[in-house]
């Protein structure tokens, strides 16, 4: 250890913060890894094997607990993959057509019924409130661009009424999506 008192830095820091079998087994680790296999152990194959052990079991929880999830986006995935979809065809459709309507609709019901599919079990509520943001966020930022003006009364008037155009479209979805994060 005097031969190398900048390698233990960081694990001396931790050893004030973790269980010590947690800090030996990280030593042990790093040693090994930078000093060949011996290096590291504390003096004897029992307490090493103890530790090895003990983090092998950490990571075969951590590995149960991933696939207890089941397969599926994560929230992070399941929030930008319907807010992609949705930024998309709002503003193509606004662009195009100078109000939202039934392709907006369309893509609200695939972004709703496609993230409560393809959502794991835990990441089921984002997938529920993810698409009215998305659409709220996608008209505030193409409505300017498109149909409307940078007046504030004429903003708000095309914004509320194209969320009323949607929102059929928007309760349908998140009817469904909201059974889908209860059912279960």
């Amino acid at each position: 250890m005097e031969r190398f008192p900048h390698a233990y830095f960081g694990i001396t820091l931790l050893q004030k913060d973790l269980p010590l079998n947690v800090t030996h087994a990280w030593e042990d680790a790093f040693m090994s890894s930078r000093f060949g296999s011996r290096a590291g152990s504390r003096g004897g194959s029992k307490v090493s094997s103890q530790v090895g052990s003990q983090v092998t079991s950490l990571k075969a929880r951590a590995d149960a607990q991933r696939a207890a999830l089941g397969p599926g986006l994560t929230a992070p995935g399941i929030a930008a993959l319907p807010s992609a979809l949705l930024f998309l065809l709002v503003g193509i459709e606004i662009l195009i057509r100078d109000h939202v309507g039934i392709i907006s609709g369309l893509a609200i019901l695939v972004a709703n019924s496609g993230g409560s599919w393809l959502a794991r079990r835990d990441a089921r509520r984002a997938a529920a409130i993810t698409p009215p943001l998305a659409t709220l966020i996608s008209l505030l930022i193409w409505l300017p661009i498109g149909p409307s003006t940078l007046s504030l009364t004429r903003l708000s008037i095309d914004l509320l009424s194209a969320l009323a155009s949607l929102a059929p479209y928007l309760l349908l979805g998140a009817a469904f999506s909201w059974f889908r994060v209860y059912r279960n």
